[in-house]
């Protein structure tokens, strides 16, 4: 039987005959919690669930096979999750449950390695994992929280909500209680010199910020904090394109919550238990479950795009940044739907975005560090026309030539990169629809010479 394992469609798990629904779920979760530890370290990987009338086995297989060091490192995953299978004893001694069983890796020949002797070795094991893997994981959680009956227990809340609880912290612990902290690729020092050239008015941040925070994790840093920043910039400058392509190259995946809609602090500190339908909040889901098509990490980019915009009516939906953006005390933040879960939020890389420093407040500023984007203009803003129109065509996936007129030049220098964005695609239809797959001038002409003076809803 194929488990189907959220997130890893593609991931080979076979399991034992004959469990019920409710171990199939834990099988479930186990499998994604070894799933997301394995694929920084290896591409290829299948697993094989096991188990005894005392014990819980994982056989892995990968090409190539894990180290020892590798193998060991996956243990406490096995473990963390023992509460999940009734059937297994919680205070066995090692001769009645076979610690050393949860792991018999396997070479990609098949042959498998003896883990004899493993379980008496725990001090040693967990040495090594301080070595290996904790240099490049963060705990954001609690590792308390593998019991979390005895957490519920504590907590003065009813009855629905400890049903939540109970749920989430499933959930929690099917990742596990640490988190990946992001790690730049090889061709990083490349990556930024393409965003420099795709974004000229940001190379003050790259400079600044990025580098200086990417060149610590590269030489092995074992906590590092990006900075909070703050975009200020007309509308249509490319802060938030910016911030999207930024989290793209560092591959965490970027998490956008628009301010000016907030109405209070719920997409940040989740709603209170007080609510029957409280929810945990947008930055606690990336944070323990990942954002979509991403696995979870330690420091993933949340943009906060237009702050100088929020509504304090009644609400401020600003309330739990100033918490937030603090390292100190982000590492204790704890979500309102949640009582009593502390998560670190410490290595979040925040970018937020305004037009108008002015609106912003004091205790804001005084935790971001501020650049102002200018639009460009002439030559620059050509050759981003230039590399907006190849990624563009790149979106549509159609075969289409990238060349851009250098006549437009003159009608470019005007333009936004937002408007630029939005005139290019109507052009490149415009052409697909004469029968082209090239531009020519008269496609673009019309379109940037346009004005965006009327009202909204009459062309």
């Amino acid at each position: 039987m194929k488990l189907p394992i959220p997130r890893f469609p593609e991931l080979s798990v076979v399991l034992p005959d004959g469990d019920d629904a409710l171990t199939l779920e834990a099988y479930q979760m186990l499998a994604v919690s070894l799933a997301i530890h394995l694929s920084g370290r290896r591409a290829v990987f299948a697993l094989e669930l096991r188990r005894g009338p005392l014990w819980l086995g994982v056989k892995v297989h990968t090409t190539p096979a894990l180290s020892r060091r590798e193998r060991q490192s996956l243990l406490p995953l096995v473990r963390n999750l023992e509460f999940m299978f009734p059937w297994m004893p919680k205070s066995a001694q090692p001769d009645e449950y076979r610690q050393a069983e949860p792991l018999e890796p396997s070479t990609e020949a098949g042959t498998e390695t003896n883990a004899e002797g493993e379980a008496s070795m725990e001090a040693f094991v967990r040495s090594l994992i301080d070595e290996d893997v904790d240099r490049r994981t963060v705990q954001v959680f609690d590792p308390g929280l593998t019991d979390p009956a005895a957490l519920i227990q504590q907590l003065p809340i009813d009855g629905e909500s400890r049903q939540k609880m109970q749920t989430a912290l499933k959930k929690i612990l099917a990742y596990g209680t640490t988190r990946p902290r992001s790690q730049p690729d090889h061709s990083w020092l490349k990556d930024l010199e393409t965003l420099r050239g795709e974004f000229p008015g940001f190379t003050a941040v790259l400079d600044q910020v990025v580098q200086p925070h990417l060149s610590l994790i590269a030489a092995g840093a074992r906590r590092v904090r990006m900075p909070p920043i703050l975009l200020v910039g007309p509308p249509g400058v490319g802060k938030t394109a910016f911030a999207r392509r930024l989290a793209e190259m560092l591959g965490t995946g970027c998490l956008n919550i628009d301010m000016a809609s907030a109405t209070n602090g719920a997409a940040l500190a989740g709603s209170s238990t007080f609510w029957s339908n409280s929810q945990p909040s947008q930055l606690f889901n990336a944070i323990a479950y990942g954002l979509p098509g991403r696995p979870p990490v330690a420091d993933p980019v949340i943009v906060l795009d237009e702050i100088d915009k929020v509504s304090t009516d009644r609400y401020d939906p600003m309330g739990p940044l100033y918490t937030l953006l603090e390292e100190e005390t982000a590492r204790v933040f704890e979500d309102q739907s949640l009582p009593g879960i502390v998560f670190d939020a410490s290595l979040i890389r925040w970018i937020l975005t305004a037009n108008d420093i002015r609106r912003i407040p004091e205790p804001i500023l005084s935790r971001v560090l501020v650049y102002e984007i200018e639009p460009p203009s002439g030559n620059a803003m050509f050759s981003i026309a230039q590399r907006m129109l190849e990624s563009t065509v790149r979106e549509l996936e159609i075969h289409f030539q990238t060349r851009l007129p250098r006549e437009l030049a003159p009608l470019i220098g005007d333009q936004t990169p937002r408007t630029l964005k939005v005139r290019l695609e109507l052009a490149v239809g415009a052409a697909m629809s004469a029968g082209r797959n090239y531009l020519v001038l008269d496609d673009l002409t019309t379109l940037f010479r346009t004005q965006t003076k009327l009202s909204m809803g009459f062309v």
